[in-house]
């Protein structure tokens, strides 16, 4: 099974409001760290490089769904937007 993730960053690296929930799901210490095994994921952070926590989201997202057994399809510096490129 293929996922392909885009996520945003608002503020001083928040989730957006309509991730808030889901996040939260996947930040439970009591999910196995299996759960996800099987799955390949390709994570695009949309961020500006402008702020100091820069594509934060995309950054924990990445991270978090790789410990939950993921395969990522592409490295993290592949998936990060930045709204500061032409």
């Amino acid at each position: 099974q293929d996922l392909v993730i885009l996520v945003a960053t608002t503020g001083q690296g928040e989730p957006p409001k309509n991730m808030a929930k889901n996040w939260k799901f996947l930040l439970r210490k009591s999910l196995p760290t299996n759960s996800l095994e099987g799955l390949r994921i390709g994570v695009f952070g949309l961020g500006d490089s402008a702020y100091k926590k820069y594509n934060w989201m995309g950054r924990l997202v990445y991270r978090r769904l790789a410990q939950l057994g993921a395969k990522p399809v592409n490295t993290l510096d592949e998936g990060l937007g930045n709204d500061q490129d032409p």
